[in-house]
């Protein structure tokens, strides 16, 4: 057994890299609402640009349901992105219709990789082992983040 931890101290649980580039893709998907702040009110676009980092920063520390909530939220987006594409637009915000062509294909394949990293998560077995503790008795211990 390794005594090495799967984690950084900060993480909840250990984060793979399908969850770490859905996290990428939020941060990103928050830093291109700023462009798109000429055709939202100011509500929308602190919201545009608040709830994605806030759900990157649940999946990176690791918290259980983060995915789904990363899921959730990506396809929100991108099904705002698309509606928001298919209206008509002035010729003087070619700004906004590439800042929500950009949102609409990172929100895309953030879902990818959110999806991705649930699925891996789900098929992953769990590992039971058996510790020993200081007063002799033994404990299992569930731990489905071990790779043995």
């Amino acid at each position: 057994m390794s005594s090495a931890p799967n984690s950084a101290p900060w993480q909840l649980a250990p984060v793979s890299s399908a969850s770490r580039v859905a996290a990428a893709a939020l941060v990103f998907l928050a830093v291109d609402s700023a462009f798109a702040w000429k055709a939202i009110p100011v509500v929308a676009s602190l919201a545009f640009l608040i709830v994605p980092l806030l759900v990157a920063i649940r999946v990176v520390r690791g918290f259980p349901n983060s995915l789904a909530d990363a899921a959730a939220t990506l396809a929100s987006y991108a099904l705002l992105m698309l509606v928001a594409l298919a209206a008509p637009f002035d010729a003087g915000i070619a700004v906004v219709r590439a800042a929500l062509v950009v949102g609409a294909v990172l929100s895309v394949a953030g879902f990818a990789a959110s999806a991705v990293a649930w699925w891996t998560q789900r098929r992953r077995p769990p590992v039971i082992e058996i510790e020993l503790t200081r007063s002799g008795s033994l404990v299992t211990v569930d731990n489905r983040t071990s790779r043995h």
